[in-house]
């Protein structure tokens, strides 16, 4: 019946026709929420446009970097987890 927020907004004085119980307060509450609704929207989109310039192959694990992370575990109290990595990059 409704398969976007554009239509469920598109003519909310329609909806008090639907025979729902409590339909003129679901009505209000629609009309008090239809900001806060298209933000939300807004901000759970992804944004398919966004600049990219990174070959897909670079996305592969390439192994942790041992001189970054080797001082982070000790300070963080880490002392075993160095271990349970099971690719160091070269």
């Amino acid at each position: 019946m409704f398969p976007d927020l554009e239509t469920l907004y598109a003519d909310l004085d329609r909806h008090e026709t639907f025979p729902l119980r409590n339909v003129k307060t679901l009505r209000q509450k629609l009309a008090a929420g239809q900001e806060i609704a298209f933000l939300s929207k807004h901000l759970a989109t992804i944004a398919l446009d966004a600049p990219g310039a990174c070959a897909p192959d670079a996305l592969h694990y390439q192994g942790a970097q041992a001189a970054a992370v080797t001082p982070l575990f000790a300070e963080r109290g880490f002392q075993r987890l160095s271990q349970r990595i099971a690719r160091w990059q070269p």
